[in-house]
């Protein structure tokens, strides 16, 4: 573990760009409202769905969230013993966790019971997700550690026989979309069904993002995007796919909000879409920073990790950067996130640090042999994944120890943390879910 003290001896700073604002707002300021008026909004949506009694949650009935779902043919109600009782409303969307006790219930034709609860459990995760997909705050997702014991792997799909290059998911129970061999997949995590999504053969696909319940899929294959949308009349069916160009060189990274899309390219540009119009509604010139490997936006921000080792907070109202993180990478950023007003980032060398957005302070320190593959963290933890190891890692925030997770004797070629869970794709091509 790295001294904090001794990574600040360096240079890190935040450096505000002058430039006058567009808005009632400084980009920090936004950051703020935005995470305060989605909590709201989230509560008030919980709330509403479930009626709160002296701050508790009343017992739930799966059939609560679906009573446009006919009961199974049974003098059992499979549903009628699968009782929620959650005391907080960061479990919302996992009470459903407990659905591998609920076929313990006695019923004549087990065969169809499981079936109609596969069934229903999907759309039931769907309209979970969907709950809460306008909160970004980590806190106010579930937390499946109450759930399954830390470490234990809960799914474990084979997708492909070669190495996967990328993946995304919105749920550890929900959707993934991934690619290996440029053959681009998409899978249910519940029900282990396959679907295969047309568009992008003969072309290299270099980044891929999935969003939302009935997911929409944004894939950055050779120099333009690819947008796939559900069909309203068959759900599991994805049409051909909407074709964004504009970037005259490979995309490297995408990202989507629930609005508007954004990807970066090595002709050091990024662009903003908007899907609707069918075009870029904004291009940012990063020529002076190098390629933009990875980046993330929400609303009227963005931020972007470059090849000259720094952060930067951009406002998409000006098109400019507003905010350098500096100090803390000497090789270009291979990966980050941000929530609220933290960030962590990832850089080729194996530095990895996490930051405190209102003051550039660098927050935890550490440093690897190899590039940094994937970051991703809560309130108490920092998972990060580096390349050509079987496993990832675990960064306990408030002490610093590390523990290892997901240990395999196949290499973790693309990874993603979410809700409490990790998501590797392996070099042989399997997919594996660990509860952290």
């Amino acid at each position: 573990m790295n001294n904090v003290a001794e990574a600040n001896k360096g240079p890190a700073q935040l450096k505000k760009k002058d430039s006058s604002e567009s808005g009632p707002h400084s980009l920090i300021d936004n950051i703020t409202i935005s995470k305060n008026l989605e909590e709201v909004s989230l509560k008030q949506r919980i709330d509403n769905l479930l009626s709160l009694n002296g701050g508790y949650k009343a017992p739930l009935l799966i059939d609560e969230l679906l009573n446009d779902v006919p009961e199974p043919r049974s003098k059992h109600s499979l549903f009628q013993n699968y009782v929620l009782n959650t005391q907080s409303q960061t479990n919302i969307s996992y009470s459903l966790a407990l659905q591998r006790e609920a076929v313990a219930c006695e019923v004549q034709d087990l065969d169809y019971m499981i079936a109609q609860f596969k069934q229903r459990r999907q759309k039931a995760f769907n309209k979970m997700i969907d709950l809460e997909s306008t909160s970004k705050n980590p806190t106010s997702k579930a937390n499946l550690i109450h759930f399954y014991k830390p470490g234990e792997e809960i799914h474990h799909i084979k997708v492909a026989d070669g190495p996967l290059t990328s993946l995304d998911s919105n749920s550890p129970f929900g959707s993934l979309v991934c690619t290996a061999d440029n053959v681009l997949s998409l899978h249910s995590l519940n029900l282990d069904s396959p679907i295969s999504l047309k568009g992008t053969e003969h072309k290299k696909v270099n980044c891929t993002v999935l969003h939302g319940a009935d997911p929409i899929i944004i894939v950055g294959a050779d120099n333009d995007l690819f947008w796939y949308s559900q069909e309203s009349q068959n759900p599991l069916f994805y049409a051909e796919p909407s074709q964004l160009s504009g970037h005259v060189g490979p995309v490297v990274a995408v990202n989507y909000d629930g609005h508007t899309a954004v990807s970066s390219s090595l002709d050091k540009t990024v662009r903003q879409w908007d899907h609707t119009a069918g075009k870029c509604s904004l291009t940012l010139d990063t020529f002076e920073f190098g390629v933009c490997n990875s980046l993330q936006h929400e609303k009227v921000v963005l931020v972007t990790g470059s090849q000259d080792g720094v952060v930067r907070l951009w406002d998409l109202r000006t098109g400019k950067p507003e905010r350098e993180l500096v100090g803390g990478h000497t090789s270009p950023i291979s990966t980050l996130q941000f929530s609220g007003l933290e960030l962590v980032s990832g850089a080729d060398d194996g530095s990895l640090r996490s930051w405190d957005l209102r003051n550039g302070q660098i927050l935890l320190a550490e440093a690897y042999n190899d590039k940094i593959q994937s970051v991703g963290f809560d309130d108490v933890r920092i998972v990060t994944q580096v390349r050509n190891e079987n496993m990832a890692r675990v960064i306990d925030k408030k002490t610093g120890d590390q523990r290892m997770l997901a240990i395999s004797d196949s290499i973790i070629t693309s990874s993603k943390y979410i809700d409490g869970f990790f998501i590797a794709g392996r070099d042989t091509g399997d997919v594996g879910v660990w509860a952290v």
